[in-house]
């Protein structure tokens, strides 16, 4: 199937860690900006539905085992927090970080040309 692409914003639309949201017909996808890369998923949390990309950016925290004191895993991919419940996300794969299997939210590959940010729908 070949690859559909949408423009969706310009580059400067976008500022660094805060969703910018993106409608196509009923779809809304979130895109975001951080480190230079630019990360889309679809705006609704796989929990009960939350607009998922109205929640803030976050850096992973990692343990090494149980009883392990916790740290900022800052090398790792960002992720998003939900809004409603907190559920944690990875930008980079939609994978959610809790430690029980959770659905992963829709990722989106971007690309940009010309100055503007395009999403492959």
């Amino acid at each position: 199937m070949p690859k559909t692409w949408r423009e969706a914003c310009r580059v400067d639309d976008l500022t660094e860690d805060v969703p910018h949201i993106v409608a196509f017909d009923a779809l809304e996808i979130g895109l975001i900006k951080h480190r230079g890369t630019i990360y889309a998923l679809r705006n609704r949390c796989t929990h009960a539905g939350a607009p998922l990309c109205k929640g803030r950016i976050v850096t992973p925290i990692v343990s090494d085992g149980p009883g392990q004191r916790p740290r900022f895993d800052h090398d790792a991919p960002p992720a998003i927090s939900c809004p409603w419940h907190h559920w944690r996300f990875d930008l980079a794969t939609g994978r959610s970080l809790a430690p029980v299997p959770k659905p992963t939210v829709r990722t989106y590959e971007t690309k940009i040309d010309d100055g503007w940010v395009y999403l492959c729908l």
